[in-house]
């Protein structure tokens, strides 16, 4: 990660040092595992960036947790993967059983797997790296911040799939695996790991020591946790009726708010190449994308561009993919004020599109208009057509598509330069303005929830007042859409388990069988089902009600 380690520390010899010090198994339920020990751990940890050497490996299987963000995103209210005339995008059904929420554990189904097992992932690499310093007696900065890292696997692998396996030693025993700790377990273990690491970890947070886990990342999260208390201890899924937080959520909020290292900046700044020095005064937390050490892989944030664009935009700024798959739901579009909020107007591709170098945005003034393969100028529609049996009559232009990191043209075909901020502050700034909604009514989170509307509101700005929970989630999903909480939102602000009106055409001619209109909104759903590859692995698992 850049910035992170010494400038002669390269990542990936950090990552494969950590990975043969023989004590990281990378799989949890992958329980017959041979580990080797390559490495005398006593030869090792006697100075700083021994630690940074070994900490990289845990950052490093962090990064494959970034993909997550399209399976999380496809089954909310934002986005889909609307099937093309040609069959693309079907894939068996499974990326419109994420719209429907019709989830199944079958192993095929490769978003609940990968999901599962990222996270899992970064639980086994700070496994093995915690375990080796409690065994030298060390209790330090560097162990405080290999803990944080584990507690966020846990805290999304307990928002995603409730209770799960609290797996907490470095080699899991074969003869006994794990099984699965209540939800309320998971939580209370979160909590406890992030309020111990707290003390332990630097209060510095500027570009010299920036994206590493410091007090404020740990802070931030203990607010989700908080925020989300309600749901996280529920007595049955769907009730929403555990003891609040509000209070915890607010004093968190108000430690990271009072510290003065953290601001609203602009907007678009935060999803630039390279963001990880734009964006250092709103991120807390911040998964980074190193472009000289994997400039390659698939599952990146910003990947989204890829998964959306179709070819004319790829040639146009010299892209090196265009999948065209993944679009914004109309009623999402319309949610906007989609004239003068530049999350919309700089976040989502709608209508003709015009390509200018100097800024690398699209709807802008001047510039070339990009043709598409009749070459006529390229407009995006804002409908699509949702079929049940994958057959539907969507061109490659239909759908509006996602935006909101921009291209970076020095790549010349590889993916861009920008990683995905986990947290921000004005996360911070709303999840405290929802508690005290919470707590004291409408219009009590006002100040806070325009703070955040005001830098994105670009012209006819206008404060305003008497907000409520469902104000704050439209300012929630308009402000964090694509990146990483629209999903936990629905849930906590009972959005999820509705119908959205229908995302279809209807002037477009019916082909097959009947649309797909309604979604599944039985409580179960709140979870995801536990995959079942990690099923058969391990007989001890048990599958969440209501799947079969």
């Amino acid at each position: 990660m850049k910035n992170i380690f010494k400038k002669n520390m390269k990542w990936y010899i950090a990552g494969a040092m950590a990975a043969i010090m023989g004590t990281i198994p990378f799989g949890c339920t992958n329980l017959d595992e041979t580990v080797y020990n390559q490495i005398n751990a006593e030869d090792f940890y006697n100075k700083p960036s021994d630690f940074e050497a070994a900490l990289s490996g845990v950052y490093f299987k962090l990064l494959t947790t970034i993909g997550n963000v399209q399976t999380e995103e496809s089954c909310t209210d934002a986005a889909m993967f609307p099937v093309r005339g040609s069959g693309g995008w079907y894939n068996e059904g499974k990326w419109i059983s994420m719209y429907t929420h019709q989830f199944k554990a079958i192993v095929s189904q490769t978003p609940m797997q990968n999901v599962y097992s990222n996270y899992f992932s970064v639980v086994s690499a700070a496994n093995g790296l915690i375990s080796t310093l409690e065994a030298k007696g060390l209790s330090n900065n560097y162990l405080a911040e290999a803990k944080v890292l584990r507690a966020y696997a846990y805290l999304r692998l307990m928002d995603n799939y409730g209770g799960v396996p609290l797996v907490t030693n470095a080699v899991p025993d074969i003869q006994n695996p794990p099984t699965r700790n209540t939800r309320k377990e998971v939580f209370d273990f979160i909590e406890s790991e992030l309020k111990a690491a707290i003390p332990l970890l630097p209060a510095k947070h500027d570009a010299t020591s920036f994206p590493r886990i410091d007090r404020y990342s740990a802070w931030g999260l203990l607010a989700k946790l908080y925020i989300g208390a309600k749901v996280y201890n529920e007595s049955a899924t769907g009730t929403h009726d555990g003891a609040d937080r509000w209070n915890d959520c607010i004093a968190v909020c108000d430690s990271v708010i009072k510290s003065g290292k953290f601001s609203l900046i602009s907007y678009y700044d935060l999803f630039v190449p390279n963001n990880d020095k734009t964006g250092v005064k709103e991120f807390l937390f911040y998964i980074d994308v190193p472009r000289d050490i994997i400039p390659t892989k698939g599952y990146l944030a910003t990947n989204w561009i890829t998964w959306s664009i179709t070819d004319p935009i790829k040639s146009a700024y010299g892209l090196k993919n265009a999948w065209g798959g993944i679009s914004i739901l109309p009623e999402f579009y319309d949610s906007f004020d989609t004239i003068n909020d530049v999350r919309c107007t700089q976040g989502i591709l709608a209508k003709k599109q015009v390509h200018t170098v100097a800024t690398a945005r699209l709807n802008e003034p001047g510039g070339v208009i990009i043709k598409n393969k009749e070459g006529r100028p390229l407009y995006y529609t804002k409908n699509f057509t949702v079929k049940s049996n994958g057959i539907a009559q969507n061109l490659d232009t239909a759908g509006f598509r996602i935006w909101k990191w921009k291209p970076d043209p020095i790549l010349q075909g590889t993916v861009p330069d920008a990683g995905l901020p986990v947290i921000r502050y004005a996360d911070i700034l709303l999840m405290k303005a929802e508690a005290l909604i919470n707590k004291s009514g409408a219009g009590a989170g006002d100040n806070l929830i325009n703070d955040v509307r005001k830098r994105s509101i670009l012209t006819n700005y206008s404060d305003k007042t008497g907000m409520n929970l469902e104000d704050l989630y439209w300012e929630r999903r308009h402000e964090f859409f694509c990146e990483l909480w629209g999903r936990t939102d629905q849930i906590r602000l009972n959005h999820w388990r509705v119908n959205p009106s229908p995302t279809i055409d209807k002037s477009l001619p019916a082909v097959g069988t009947e649309y797909f209109l309604t979604r599944n909104t039985e409580a179960y759903t709140e979870l995801f089902p536990i995959p079942g590859k990690e099923l058969d692995a391990n007989p001890a698992l048990v599958q969440n009600d209501g799947y079969k």
